[in-house]
């Protein structure tokens, strides 16, 4: 009775908006199929276009259509791996999804071009969501720099003058960047430290005390 009651006495203004907001999600969500449908109508050759211009963006691969629509083909790892040509943030998704399609292909990029792809989609991101959080959690993107291991480092170390801000979105995200404010300088710290070291790092809070990190940890690599 109650939830009739309240129905009821519903200010017309509110159900009016609940209304619009029905219809405008109703219309995303008919875009987003049809979306979906358009990349699962295109060839491979069509879809590594796609992955390309994507890549450039600076987003994430799971927010790409043509990513999404890829890794479901399991015949595509050779003609992905052929594709990779340069060592740029240009092949980063079609990087990423040969990974997840198939490890011996992916073992078969040369690891100097891997990480070349790999921190130079980092240099060069829009948001940071594809590589996770210092201090909290790593995604795919960040897992695959690390599992090169030592290797990595000074690839990582080039990016350790970069102080450009480094946003995630996500309403739990935000409030860690609101919090920490990380930069790109910040993420190649994290992650070298979770390379060398045996014990987690944490960064601390404020930047300037992470720029101290950073000129300590050069002085000792010389």
């Amino acid at each position: 009775m109650s939830s009739c009651k309240s129905e009821q006495t519903q200010p017309p203004e509110q159900k009016e908006l609940q209304q619009q907001f029905q219809t405008l999600q109703d219309s995303m969500n008919r875009l987003a199929i049809a979306t979906e449908e358009i990349f699962s109508q295109m060839t491979v050759e069509e879809l590594i276009t796609e992955l390309e211009k994507a890549a450039m963006l600076g987003r994430e691969p799971f927010n790409s259509a043509a990513f999404r629509e890829i890794v479901k083909r399991k015949d595509v790892a050779e003609t992905l791996f052929n594709s990779i040509k340069e060592s740029s943030q240009k092949e980063y998704f079609k990087l990423m999804a040969l990974k997840k399609l198939h490890t011996g292909f992916y073992a078969k990029i040369p690891v100097r071009i891997s990480l070349a792809i790999l921190t130079d989609a980092l240099a060069n991101s829009e948001s940071f969501n594809a590589w996770g959080i210092p201090n909290f959690y790593w995604e795919s993107s960040a897992r695959a720099i690390i599992e090169y291991g030592s290797v990595s480092v000074p690839y990582l170390e080039k990016l350790l003058d970069d102080k450009r801000p480094a946003p995630v979105w996500g309403s739990e995200e935000v409030l860690i960047y609101e919090q920490y404010k990380f930069r790109v300088c910040d993420y190649a710290l994290a992650l070298i430290n979770e390379i060398n070291q045996k014990e987690k790092i944490l960064l601390p809070e404020l930047a300037g005390t992470r720029d101290s990190l950073i000129a300590s940890y050069k002085r000792n690599q010389k």
